[in-house]
């Protein structure tokens, strides 16, 4: 393993908070700038690259948790962990938990403050298979999935299934308290 040049990464905001463009900056700079996860840093990107407000960034910051850039697993030192996820273009700063998320999907949805990611008002489906086997034009087989979304008119999960030949078979309705899909073909 070489060592290459070590990048720091900063987002840009325009006024609502949403991420406009990632820059990626030598580390040299940011160090002779304030060093590290400063304000000082993020003031030089912002005197220098297009204005505006800019906050620092981790590139292996993913869902609160910190990643090993050599190995990808979660790495032992969390306290690298940085603002939640790394920013993409569209994503949202949060001040409140000093984190970036990816945007809103749905207006019923809650950010939640350790993973920065957001959440139903109902939890996700744990049942994401039927338990039949298909077998695929190929001779792949393979557990026939659920289909899932979020139906936000009726805050409710919703589900459909479809055979080998992508023929709709049946859609369902997530059954929060007994936690099964349920047929509704109505």
């Amino acid at each position: 393993m070489g060592v290459g040049i070590i990048m720091a990464h900063f987002a840009k905001l325009d006024e609502n908070n949403i991420v406009t463009n990632v820059l990626v900056i030598d580390d040299k700079d940011v160090a002779n700038n304030g060093g590290e996860r400063s304000t000082e840093a993020e003031q030089w990107v912002s005197d220098n690259f297009e204005g505006g407000v800019w906050k620092q960034t981790s590139y292996n910051t993913n869902m609160g948790k910190y990643f090993d850039p050599e190995t990808g697993l979660e790495d032992e030192d969390q306290s690298k962990a940085y603002r939640k996820n790394y920013a993409g273009i569209g994503y949202i700063y949060h001040s409140d938990i000093d984190g970036f998320s990816p945007p809103k999907p749905y207006e019923s949805w809650t950010i939640n403050s350790t993973t920065g990611r957001w959440q139903p008002p109902i939890a996700f489906p744990i049942t994401t298979t039927t338990g039949v086997t298909l077998t695929g034009p190929l001779g792949v087989s393979y557990e026939q999935p659920y289909n899932y979304d979020w139906d936000e008119s009726n805050q409710r999960w919703i589900a459909y299934t479809i055979d080998v030949n992508g023929v709709l078979e049946n859609n369902y309705i997530w059954n929060s308290t007994n936690l099964e899909w349920e047929i509704n073909n109505g």
